[in-house]
């Protein structure tokens, strides 16, 4: 195999020679005289791996003479570039700097096949200054550190060297306790994970929203009445001071907890900014949303300097509101999210303005079980080269709503061509990227992870598609029991049973993925998650299709054939035990996640309290028999409780999509507030 084939982010030059090195035991390490920390560091985290990756003893010397593996830092200008060379006799990493040690050594453990190493020569430095990930903690996810501490493993192994941890308000605040839920992170945690991430050169910037995105501490009694809508807490009112003062204490919390130069003040979605008869007459006096949108933000990029930070925030708003980019402060790092159509104009929009600017495109999994394939990949890898076009410095791979099945480890094929993509924008076409991929990562020669990924796009389509249009699938799917009608489709057994085929073969094929991936099996431990989650949807579907009818029938046959309409409300409430036998998959595995990923403990609670309101409507759609034994009628209450189920799912959290909420009220968000792929232009 070509030593470019092993290795993602691709290399950018490589020159491959005849032979291999051996790796001997032990594996001798030499840091060199005098070995700075930060190379020790190193060291020891290539220690690791090599025993991991080996089987093999290792130590590390101070004798370059000695070692098999020499480390040294020969300054340059960039110092995130390296030299590896390989020889039959031995191993030399060169860094221009400590990171560009790091990524050398990240590359040696990705060529290493069966204690062997091809002999090479390859020379390599990043297209991008700053490269990106964003995880999304704010969907009720607990605080894991050992799964975060694993997502900067492996980010940083593929020579990720920024993490965005989106927070909204899962984190401990000491002056506002009341917004924070259980399980959050507290300030110790952010200042271990930061130390974790710093040795493995990854910088954190920790995000809190300064105006839209507030629901869940907005929707607190005592701060309810800071919203500009108070009906709908949504974002704060900018012209009340004590709105304004509410958010400073939350950044300044969030900041004082990180070391880090950079600070994240969100500005996205805004779309209330308004409402509240003060700033009405703001924005009729100003034309628009423009200058009181640009007021706001300028105030809170200065009090974040203030603090020793530099602040990042969202595009779009600056985009929609035209003139406020043109009045908002340049020392602002701007990131520019398109999630569907992509255009490099508005990069360009934003360098004209005198921003500096990171592109970010997306998973894509938003109100989705899991990302969608083709449409993620080829954001991805568009705006990418197109943001680098631009004049772009930096890019931020987002990675939204983690929750219900929808993990961060079910997303690495994508999270990891963003990592491909912006190291080395000539890395090659996606097919090039699968390859190698399916290699670095499962240490698999075949496509059955792409495989099995591309089979859940969009998350229902391999499971729905023998009974809904896919057409008919809009990818916010939470409305789906709302619009079922509409789809016109006869749910028949027939339909159930094909559906149920394709859940089988995806579980076939997810067991055959495990059984063979050679590394990184954690990543497929809850893969099979978003297929079941799907399958319980179309169920739920099935029932809300089928038990009006049932029971209308039930209803006009009791008195001519009780038998037919006993049989007809005893297979409705059959559809109430298949969604009960699949919820009871998933209360073990909801388990699990919070266990292993950090997930939501609402998940776990929010699969027994479907279990328990199913056991309990299971009950009450009994038969009973009425005096006369040669006539059964329907139980009332019976007939009240399934057609009054509709009203239950009606009533779902915007969890609604998997079939996993519960009945309690959702959180009212203002129209328009989902994350809209659709095109957005420059200064529009």
């Amino acid at each position: 195999m070509a030593v470019t084939d092993r290795l993602l982010p691709k290399v950018r030059s490589v020159h491959e020679r005849d032979g291999t090195f051996s790796l001997p035991e032990p594996i001798v390490i030499a840091a060199g005289v005098p070995a700075s920390e930060a190379t020790l560091r190193t060291a020891r985290t290539l220690d690791a791996d090599l025993r991991c990756r080996t089987g093999h003893a290792v130590e590390i010397s101070d004798d370059p003479n000695r070692g098999s593996i020499l480390l040294r830092v020969q300054p340059g200008p960039d110092a995130e570039a390296y030299r590896l060379a390989v020889t039959p006799a031995g191993i030399t990493i060169t860094g221009q700097g400590e990171a560009g040690l790091f990524y050398g050594t990240r590359t040696l453990v990705q060529l290493i096949e069966d204690g062997q190493v091809p002999c090479c020569e390859i020379t390599d430095s990043p297209d991008y200054k700053h490269r990106m990930v964003m995880y999304d903690l704010a969907r009720e996810n607990t605080c894991n550190m050992r799964h975060l501490k694993h997502v900067i493993d492996i980010l940083s192994d593929h020579k990720v060297n920024m993490l965005h941890l989106y927070l909204e308000n899962r984190f401990q605040f000491a002056k506002h306790p009341e917004v924070s839920p259980p399980g959050v992170m507290t300030p110790a945690q952010a200042r271990e994970l930061e130390d974790y991430a710093a040795s493995r050169f990854m910088t954190i910037v920790p995000e809190v929203n300064c105006l839209a995105h507030l629901e869940n501490a907005l929707s607190v009694e005592r701060y309810r009445r800071l919203s500009e809508d108070p009906n709908v807490p949504w974002e704060i009112c900018t012209t009340n001071p004590e709105s304004v003062r509410f958010v400073e204490d939350l950044v300044r919390e969030v900041a004082g907890a990180f070391r880090s130069p950079y600070f994240h003040m969100g500005g996205d979605e805004s779309n209330q900014m308004g409402h509240c008869p003060k700033c009405a007459e703001r924005v009729k006096q100003d034309g628009g949303k423009q200058k009181l949108f640009a007021d706001h933000f300028t105030h809170m990029d200065e009090f974040i300097k203030s603090i020793g930070k530099r602040p990042m925030m969202w595009g779009d708003m600056l985009l929609e509101n035209q003139g406020a980019a043109e009045a908002m402060p340049k020392d602002i790092i701007i990131f520019d999210w398109h999630y569907g159509d992509t255009t490099v104009d508005t990069v360009r929009y934003f360098t004209s303005q005198g921003f500096e600017v990171y592109v970010c495109p997306a998973m894509s999994g938003f109100s989705r079980l899991a990302a969608p394939y083709a449409h993620a990949t080829g954001n991805i890898y568009k705006f990418i080269g197109e943001g680098k076009e631009g004049g772009a410095i930096g890019e931020c791979t987002c990675a939204w709503e983690l929750r219900l099945g929808h993990l961060f480890a079910n997303d690495y094929w994508g999270i990891l061509l963003s990592a491909d993509r912006s190291w080395n924008l000539s890395a090659g076409d996606l097919a090039d990227y699968e390859k190698r991929f399916c290699k670095a990562f499962f240490g698999l020669d075949d496509p059955r992870p792409v495989q099995y990924y591309q089979q859940l796009s969009d998350g229902y389509a391999s499971i729905f598609e023998h009974v809904v249009p896919r057409k008919s699938l809009i990818a916010f799917s939470d409305r789906l029991l709302d619009r079922a009608h509409d789809y016109g489709t006869a749910m028949t057994p027939e339909m159930l049973a094909a559906s149920d085929a394709q859940l089988k073969k995806l579980t076939s094929m997810l067991d055959d993925l495990r059984a063979s991936a050679k590394r990184n099996k954690d990543a497929l431990e809850f893969a099979d998650v978003p297929a079941h989650s799907a399958h319980m949807m179309l169920v739920k579907l099935a029932f809300y299709l089928q038990a009006d009818a049932l029971i209308r029938d039930a209803q006009s046959e009791i008195e001519a054939d009780h038998k037919a309409a006993d049989s007809k409300l005893l297979r409705a409430i059959g559809l109430l035990e298949e969604i009960d036998k699949e919820a009871g998959y998933f209360e073990p595995r909801f388990r699990g996640i919070v266990e292993r990923y950090g997930g939501s403990e609402e998940d776990v609670a929010r699969v027994a309290r479907l279990r328990a309101a199913l056991a309990a409507r299971i009950a009450d759609g009994t038969i009973a028999a009425e005096p006369e034994p040669d006539k059964l009628t329907i139980n009332p209450s019976a007939l009240r409780v399934i057609s009054e189920v509709e009203d239950i799912w009606s009533r779902c959290s915007r969890g609604v999509k998997d079939g996993l909420s519960d009945a309690s009220a959702p959180v009212n968000r203002p129209q328009g507030w989902r994350r809209d792929p659709g095109t957005r232009k420059a200064g529009a």
